[in-house]
């Protein structure tokens, strides 16, 4: 896991930034997994994993 914290102006980059640094970490990474508001982020199954990260338990 990695919490990181993106400050600065508007227009600055930061969303990009935040992107890109979540596509180096995990080569899965997609849109699908980022949040927009805070239902989303408060709500556990709004969770979403990369398709690398899910593993089928028999």
């Amino acid at each position: 896991n990695l919490i990181a914290l993106f400050i600065g102006d508007t227009g600055s980059g930061k969303s990009y930034s935040a992107i890109r640094l979540a596509e180096r970490v995990d080569p899965n990474f997609s849109v699908a997994r980022i949040v927009f508001t805070v239902k989303e982020f408060l709500d556990p199954r709004e969770l979403r994993p990369s398709e690398g990260l899910c593993h089928r338990v028999r």
